[in-house]
């Protein structure tokens, strides 16, 4: 999914982990787990029709190995965690 220019360093050509919509704080969202070579991206499209706007965390490689080491490797568990509080996850 080509999501443009971002101050965040994700590149259109990105190595996608997970993608799946999920219910997140009354609202469904398109979950998207990513990687580069040395950050996790978590982005959130409440529109995937609409790329360009989208909430996004960036978390280190350790962290989030150690996130989803307490969530047993899963995907799906870690993202039944989400919320979103002042349009931030």
């Amino acid at each position: 999914m080509k999501i443009g220019f971002n101050d965040h360093g994700v590149k259109d050509k990105r190595k996608v982990l997970y993608r799946n919509f999920h219910a997140i704080s009354g609202k469904i969202y398109l979950v998207e787990i990513s990687r580069n070579k040395l950050k996790i991206f978590v982005l959130l499209f409440e529109n995937f029709e609409t790329p360009t706007n989208f909430i996004i965390e960036v978390l280190q490689e350790k962290v989030a190995h150690k996130l989803l080491q307490d969530n047993n490797n899963r995907f799906e568990n870690f993202v039944a965690q989400f919320y979103i509080k002042f349009g931030r996850l």
